[in-house]
């Protein structure tokens, strides 16, 4: 029986090396740094931690030869670190040979403990030498390099709405959520546990600092549709602490949900905010419905602040604060005290609420109002915000002009610009589409007016530094 199953073994190790190879996770050895120092900007393309910056080197693509994404050939999209405040890129080691990347707009990568967390196409192939790059895989690998494994794969999963938390991954399949937690070994073809079904939509808040337990920011909100026909409010529940919590349903802003209808909502989550204080600010649109018809009227929209996981549970109407009548596509939110700023009809306002009463200004230079497509941060009195993929920052307090920050333009379609602070220093990281979409940065707080000049943050292939150079 033993010669049997090795004979078994060989033959596939033969035919896996013969045919197409097989992709090893061996990689080189590194120092692990302070892993009890806290990550800071977890789950973008930038993350830190004690001495190092990681980064994300470059949007790659999705890398459609049989090898070209297996771990260990991969530098484009490959996840780097240098020392902070070393800029010779040089030194820049690679950490994930691997591509990081998703059809998804958040996605980045997270670290928890020993390890990196991250997502990248299926480098496997089809009987017809087809690469499944549609498959999703979700893996780790750990800060020495060492230990890489696949938490699990999603069939035509590229889409996947996931959020790496302190204790494992949640995930969203076939309008279900799950819940996968980190372990020693996982089988990939394995789902985690089942959290709620027939979820019509989930919201990941942004946790972006780690310091050994989860926080309020690691909480997730999902909405559901009623049971009743012709009933189109919903249900906003928590999953937080290891359950679920409804937040709000159709009673919590009436006791007659029926002939009050007015205050009888469906509830859509916009965005969050961590707050300074540790507490959450949730920012939503309500709507209402008249009778049986499916079109809803906006009510606006509102915000709450959660100070601890004791408020999921315990929703107080009265401490829900409004900010506009109308549903605010993307805003940027400042706080439950500081409001929002969003872009109405291209033109950028900030949205407060001061002593219950709901106050809309637009912003404005000598020039007149600003436009702007969407707001990304706000740092040190100033927006930062795009338009038509170029970045811009304006001060808040209405004091200055438009300052254009460069010339060069975002990858639209990747991770979101984000502002950093590395070494003392602000930096505005970005990946460059007029640089082979390679991650590039301003260093904020080093420029002075009008001297804008991005650079490389990271390590372009041998390919792409010709092509650059031939420009």
């Amino acid at each position: 029986m033993k010669k049997k199953v090795f004979v078994i073994i060989a033959m596939v190790l033969m035919v896996c090396l013969v045919l197409v190879g097989c992709e090893s996770y061996k990689n080189a050895k590194f120092e692990k740094g302070d892993t009890s120092a806290p990550v800071l900007s977890n789950g973008g393309s930038v993350v830190l931690q004690g001495d190092y910056v990681y980064f994300i080197n470059g949007y790659s693509d999705y890398l459609k030869t049989a090898t070209a994404n297996w771990f260990g050939n991969v530098k484009k999209g490959a996840i780097m670190r240098i020392k902070a405040g070393e800029t010779d890129m040089s030194k820049a080691e690679v950490i994930v040979p691997k591509s990081v990347m998703s059809a998804a707009k958040q996605t980045g990568f997270s670290i928890y403990g020993d390890y990196i967390y991250y997502v990248s196409p299926s480098a496997d192939e089809d009987r017809s030498g087809n690469v499944l790059t549609d498959n999703l895989q979700f893996l780790r690998t750990g800060l020495d390099g060492q230990n890489t494994a696949v938490l699990l794969e999603i069939e035509n999963g590229t889409s996947t709405a996931y959020k790496y938390a302190p204790n494992g991954l949640y995930y969203v399949k076939d309008s279900n959520l799950y819940f996968k937690a980190f372990a020693k070994k996982y089988n990939k073809k394995k789902d985690g546990t089942l959290i709620a079904e027939g979820v019509s939509a989930t919201f990941f808040p942004v946790s972006e600092t780690y310091a050994g337990q989860e926080t309020l920011s690691d909480a997730v909100f999902y909405t559901k549709a009623t049971d009743s026909a012709y009933d189109y409010t919903n249900e906003l529940w928590a999953y937080f602490g290891g359950k679920s919590i409804k937040v709000i349903d159709k009673n919590t802003f009436t006791n007659d949900p029926v002939g009050d209808y007015k205050n009888a909502f469906s509830v859509s989550v916009l965005t969050s905010k961590s707050e300074a204080d540790g507490s959450l600010t949730l920012v939503y649109t309500k709507s209402y419905f008249v009778g049986t018809s499916s079109s809803g009227t906006t009510a606006g929209t509102f915000a709450y602040n959660f100070k601890s996981a004791a408020d999921l549970e315990h929703f107080d109407k009265a401490k829900e604060v409004q900010f506009s009548t109308e549903s605010l596509s993307t805003p940027y939110a400042l706080g439950i005290n500081d409001g929002l700023i969003a872009v109405t009809g291209s033109v950028m306002t900030h949205y407060a609420n001061v002593d219950g009463k709901m106050n809309a200004q637009a912003y404005k230079d000598d020039n007149g109002s600003i436009s702007a497509g969407t707001v990304f941060g706000y740092q040190d009195g100033y927006i930062y915000y795009l338009n038509s993929e170029v970045i811009y920052r304006y001060k808040a307090d209405n004091s200055g002009y438009v300052e254009q920050v460069g010339s060069d333009k975002v990858h639209g379609s990747f991770i979101d610009c984000e502002l950093v602070n590395v070494a003392g220093k602000l930096h505005l990281f970005f990946f460059n589409e007029d640089h082979s979409d390679y991650l590039y940065a301003y260093n904020v707080t080093d420029t002075a007016k009008g001297e804008w000049e991005a650079f490389l943050f990271g390590s372009m292939t041998e390919a792409d530094a010709k092509s650059e150079a031939s420009k």
